[in-house]
């Protein structure tokens, strides 16, 4: 009697193990954070997609670059240090400002390139030292180093493996008044970068506009709903290529979006500088979505408007009609 309840009790452990392997190999495995991953706090709170393009784009390559005074006007130096690559949101370009003038200022950078295409890069500010002074400043005879940051996601859109040129412009203001000191641009950076590297485009989608001005292609976004989906308006409905032709800056804005047969306000414009081209991504104005709580689409249109980027003139040009039905997509069955 004791031995078959031992071989019992055995028997009901090595089941009991069994299970519990079992039930342990179903769970998730802990992994680390991607180094592309931003924490909770700092996820931007806008999602874009991981890939939308036809193309993959390359592992990024850790170029450098030499060190260099780009900037020596108004007895305001600026230098470019080096590309920094650890920071988990993209690589960045490291620069200091010395500021040799008796007034304190302030900076920001704007039409910044990767390669010709435009980048939304971000910047690190002055913070003033003491509340006497609490706006982004550098004070007269400071030095204060900084980092221009090109965010992985957008690098990855363009397709971009590896950072031949950066080209950005440069505005500093008297830190008080606020008056234009100085308006720097087509300042360029070049890197080690093979010279022989080519930079690949995606340009898979509907010509909407193809002449010596501009050219401009859209496509539905990897994330626009399915037929029986609501739109979401923190993902994008559809990804747009511009390419401007021209030497003098563009703006190109979206025009008459209509869904459903309802025109609704996308928010969507992008400035590109001369010979510059640009990626972007076309969302749902959340105010829209509020508005009508669309529970589909069924239909998209939507037209693109190109400007002077000084909005100084009348509109350049309308393209066609991007125009999505989900019956052309998806037809019913008979």
């Amino acid at each position: 009697m004791n031995r078959k309840l031992l071989t019992l009790l055995s028997s009901l452990l090595v089941l009991g193990s069994l299970l519990l392997t079992s039930c342990t190999a179903s769970l998730p495995k802990e992994t680390e954070a991607s180094p592309t991953t931003l924490s909770s706090q700092e996820s931007e709170p806008v999602k874009t997609p991981a890939a939308t393009t036809a193309a993959e784009a390359e592992p990024l390559i850790h170029e450098s670059i030499e060190e260099a005074v780009v900037l020596d006007e108004k007895d305001i130096l600026v230098r470019v240090r080096a590309l920094d690559f650890s920071n988990p949101r993209g690589p960045s370009l490291i620069y200091e400002i010395e500021n040799k003038s008796d007034d304190a200022i302030s900076s920001f950078f704007y039409d910044v390139s990767v390669n010709g295409i435009m980048i939304p890069a971000t910047f690190t500010f002055w913070q003033g030292p003491n509340e006497e002074d609490p706006h982004e400043n550098l004070l007269p005879g400071e030095t204060a180093a900084f980092d221009l940051i090109f965010p992985l996601d957008a690098l990855e859109t363009a397709l971009i493996g590896k950072i031949r040129e950066i080209e950005f412009a440069l505005y500093i203001m008297d830190g008080k008044t606020k008056i234009n000191l100085i308006d720097a641009r087509g300042i360029r950076v070049k890197t080690d970068a093979d010279p022989a590297y080519v930079q690949a485009y995606d340009q898979e989608g509907t010509v909407l506009q193809d002449d010596g001005d501009m050219r401009i292609l859209a496509r539905l976004a990897d994330s626009f709903p399915g037929p029986d989906e609501s739109p979401d308006p923190s993902l994008p409905l559809l990804w747009v290529y511009m390419e401007n032709r021209q030497e003098e800056e563009r703006m190109v804005s979206a025009l008459d979006m209509k869904i459903n047969g309802i025109a609704v306000f996308s928010g969507f414009q992008k400035s590109l500088g001369g010979f510059k081209r640009s990626y972007g991504y076309l969302f749902l104005d959340s105010q829209a979505y509020r508005d009508h709580g669309f529970e589909s689409i069924a239909e998209l249109s939507v037209r693109f408007q190109v400007r002077s980027g000084d909005y100084s003139q009348e509109p350049l040009s309308n393209t066609s009609e991007f125009r999505f039905v989900i019956e052309d997509e998806f037809p019913a069955e008979p």
